[in-house]
């Protein structure tokens, strides 16, 4: 987003305003609080650990592929895969 190039933040949760931010706001509402929980993780464990828990998370266990959102299979390999909660 322009805010964080204008603030010099890396990610939301580095801004004092990210509470009231309208665009912050209207992406936690449009994808069910998934960007807020992201960043909280984020902030939590840090950005290479979550980094690899979202590349481990989003790989087939099967083949290695990646998954595609709202998958029951991989494409790639056919494996079935859990539904994704992410």
């Amino acid at each position: 987003m322009a805010c964080l190039n204008e603030s010099n933040h890396k990610y939301c949760f580095e801004c004092q305003k990210n509470e009231k931010c309208e665009i912050y706001q209207e992406l936690n509402h449009r994808y069910d609080n998934v960007p807020f929980q992201n960043l909280k993780k984020l902030q939590e464990i840090g950005e290479e650990k979550w980094l690899g828990e979202k590349i481990k998370h989003w790989t087939c266990p099967g083949c290695g592929a990646p998954i595609e959102y709202d998958q029951d299979k991989c494409a790639k390999c056919n494996f079935l895969l859990t539904i994704i909660q992410d």
